[in-house]
């Protein structure tokens, strides 16, 4: 049974229930000596498992101390515009019901009106006038079942779907140990459902219901619904064989990859499953196939285009990528390495894993178990004569040395690196032991970036901001606008991401204060004297363009 927040908040009324006659004083005496063996729990939670106080009571009780409505959404139809306004994984994930839409605000029901991540993330989704109300978590439950009809998997979809065959690239037949007809209907439409989401990822979370489907979008995570345990195991055999995975291994974690055909889409897939508690877990990471953004494409303001251009251009050096995992250092990569990949240049990459094909480049991906990584790769890649070279990542100090070589000594290098800021990569390659000056000799360029949403086009609104708000931005922002919520944003307000960089072109004043042993705050005061735009300024120029808020901008990076 939870334990909700409002409860705990309940026990400095427990005298309360004494006085009406709802549990007695020994009663009261028993609950206070278990619950100081049990703190993380409540009186409340004693009172209810024991059951000398009903839910229904405990919530009426709760409803007058507060003076909160008590609202039962199961015992009324609930106008479908009204359910718009929430999405259904948050409904889910806090037991949480929109009910009524007045002109001035919107009736929402809670079981447990005390969590406050749950009233932040409501007041971000809906971003008006909210009035909570309180009800009994399983009518609340019954009411999501009933009007957050969840899809039918089961039933075949009028879009096609079937495996392709890496090397012929031709749509073929499904092996003929696959699961039932049903199973198959599943994956497809659970492949069908996410490319219409736009999801980048899907995951499949065994937890003792079943299976939890939860698709990544935008970079955030959402509730989509929960499989019935009896199709768990069959659901999860079937995108096994998809991947050419051991159906039988359910011991360890397996890796695999399969290519699919969607309708008219190619579709890479990249599989991965681990054993948890109640069962494997599943994750997909889907890659359109030959879908690649242009550098005008990625958010670039134009003076950063020209001057990643200029880099880029450069006959040889090394040019690094920066930035946490999911903040699209790949994309920009693999955009800037298309952008010069030319049939009279030889380009030869290694990445970890291969996240989709370049044509005309030779790509090879990193295998442990056979031997090959990024290091003992790049050895052998500069034996075939390269012009342009891809490494995936640098993650330790033997792959640094072999690419600031290779970037030395005439071939030109993309690679990424994980640090915070552009400028951190400097003290980062020195951390990994290279001395200053085959940093200041091979280093070209460095772009540090962070992904943000984008203010959904459909609702977008302008909006009065707090003081904070405009304290945050220095009062350098005149109109402020978020999204308002829609159907075309899942009432989320934000639709697709764009980036936010800052550029550090390498010259010979930057060289210099390399050679100087400077660190990294000392080198970004001085460049800061000399105007260096950073993410958060980039940030700001597209809050005051009206591309993004100014919490994406905040949670995505901190102003320095």
């Amino acid at each position: 049974m939870p334990n909700y927040h409002i409860w705990k908040q309940m026990d400095a009324h427990a005298e309360d229930f004494v006085a009406k006659g709802w549990v007695s004083s020994d009663r009261l005496n028993i609950a206070k000596e278990a619950l100081k063996s049990r703190p993380e729990s409540s009186l409340c939670e004693i009172f209810v498992n024991a059951g000398f106080i009903t839910k229904q009571r405990l919530t009426e009780f709760i409803g007058t101390t507060l003076d909160v409505p008590v609202v039962d959404p199961s015992a009324s139809d609930i106008d479908p515009q009204v359910i718009a306004c929430i999405p259904a994984y948050l409904a889910r994930q806090h037991k949480l019901l929109p009910f009524q839409l007045t002109e001035d605000r919107l009736l929402v029901v809670m079981a447990d009106p005390g969590n406050q991540v749950a009233l932040t993330e409501l007041q971000s989704t809906y971003p008006h006038t909210i009035e909570i109300c309180i009800g009994i978590d399983e009518k609340i439950s019954q009411a999501i079942a009933k009007h957050y009809a969840v899809k039918n998997l089961t039933q075949p979809s009028t879009i096609s779907v079937g495996s392709v065959n890496y090397l012929a690239h031709e749509k073929v037949a499904d092996k003929a140990n696959v699961p039932g007809e049903n199973v198959v209907n599943v994956v497809n439409n659970l492949l069908i459902y996410a490319l219409e989401e736009k999801a980048s990822d899907i995951h499949l979370d065994p937890i003792m219901a079943g299976l939890k489907v939860r698709f990544r979008i935008d970079g955030t995570i959402y509730e989509m619904e929960t499989l019935d345990r009896s199709i768990q195991m069959p659901v999860i055999s079937r995108i096994k064989v998809m991947a050419e995975l051991d159906m039988a291994e359910r011991r360890i974690p397996q890796d695999g990859r399969a290519r699919v055909q969607v309708g008219n889409k190619i579709v890479d897939l990249r599989i991965a499953t681990y054993p948890a508690m109640w069962g494997e877990k599943v994750s997909i990471r889907i890659l359109t196939k030959n879908i690649f953004h242009s550098l005008e494409g990625l958010g670039l303001a134009q003076g950063e285009q020209n001057t990643l251009y200029k880099i880029i251009m450069q006959p040889h050096g090394l040019f690094l990528v920066t930035g946490p995992t999911g903040s699209g250092k790949t994309t920009t990569l693999y955009s800037s390495f298309m952008k010069i990949n030319r049939m009279d240049k030889h380009a030869i990459s290694i990445e970890d894993p291969i996240e989709n094909e370049i044509l005309g480049v030779n790509q090879a991906q990193v295998n442990i178990k056979a031997g090959v990584t990024f290091s003992t790769a790049l050895r052998s890649m500069l034996r075939h004569d390269p012009d342009i070279i891809l490494v995936g990542e640098i993650r330790d100090t033997e792959t640094a040395d072999i690419t600031a070589r290779a970037a030395m000594t005439g071939h030109l290098v993309f690679s990424t690196l994980h640090t915070n800021s552009a400028v951190g990569a400097i003290n980062r390659l020195l951390d990994l032991g290279l001395p200053p000056y085959l940093i200041s000799s091979s280093l070209i360029g460095v772009m540090g970036q962070r992904l943000i949403r984008k203010i959904c086009v459909h609702c977008k609104t302008e909006y009065e901001p707090s003081d904070d708000e405009k304290k945050s931005t220095g009062e350098k922002v005149s109109t402020y606008y978020h999204g308002a919520g829609c159907d075309n944003c899942r009432q989320t307000g934000y639709a697709g991401r764009t980036g936010i960089y800052e550029m550090l072109a390498i010259n010979d004043e930057i060289r210099d204060m390399i050679g100087r042993h400077l660190n990294e705050q000392e080198i970004f005061d001085e460049l800061k004297r000399k105007g260096f735009r950073t993410m958060w300024d980039d940030g700001i120029v597209k809050v005051t363009e009206g591309t993004t808020t100014i919490t994406e901008v905040l949670r995505a990076c901190r102003n320095s």
